[in-house]
């Protein structure tokens, strides 16, 4: 019979290869055969956590939710409310709410996550960017483009930085920094920035973890 950990291995194979429906019932798996002493594991909190991103990537919200919910709650207890296993959850379950178009609620916890990781000299600035560029999109998405533009020109500077001009999260952020400045008024022949990218920023998720 697998073990635990051979489970989640072969469950996070099966989402990156986009067969989320094997995906779901490894990680389902897992969760019945796991037998670990301890029902607050952090190792639960990951199965769960990964779980939430299957359901999600399968437009399966109201399943999607309770497992990040899960995953959050065993990762505070276990590890702390400023650890950057929490502050991925937080993400997670503030993109979840986004889609869902609880915009409050994800704002909120987008901030939450953008604090723990501002503080965490181990946290890569481009997980920081990704923060900053989902509050901005929530901001947007609100009506309220002069809160969205700090965030925005934030993330940009970080990503240009790290990734190079022609890198495509560059130039898709730079896009939504345009769509941005269109709504405070800025005209087309005053951007500061190329009009260069013509499909609309999506938000990237977390990969899987492992």
């Amino acid at each position: 019979m697998p073990t635990f950990q051979a489970l989640v291995e072969t469950a996070n194979r099966l989402y990156q290869s986009g067969q989320h429906q094997e995906a779901e019932k490894a990680y389902q798996q897992a969760l019945e055969e796991a037998n670990l002493p301890n029902p607050e594991d952090p190792r639960l909190a990951t199965v769960f956590n990964n779980l939430g991103l299957v359901y999600y990537a399968q437009n399966q919200y109201d399943l999607a939710q309770p497992a990040y919910q899960k995953a959050l709650q065993i990762r505070q207890k276990a590890l702390g409310n400023e650890h950057p296993h929490v502050a991925m959850t937080l993400y997670n379950l503030a993109l979840l709410y986004f889609s869902q178009g609880r915009l409050e609620d994800s704002e909120n916890l987008c901030k939450q996550a953008l604090a723990i990781r501002k503080q965490l000299d181990s946290v890569s600035p481009l997980d920081i960017a990704l923060c900053q560029n989902t509050l901005s999109l929530i901001y947007l998405a609100q009506g309220l483009p002069e809160k969205a533009k700090p965030f925005c020109e934030a993330a940009l500077k970080i990503r240009e930085q790290a990734l190079g001009q022609t890198h495509p999260l560059v130039t898709s952020t730079q896009n939504s920094l345009v769509q941005i400045y269109q709504a405070l008024g800025v005209t087309e022949t005053t951007l500061p920035i190329p009009q260069n990218v013509a499909q609309p920023q999506s938000i990237p998720l977390y990969e899987i973890e492992k």
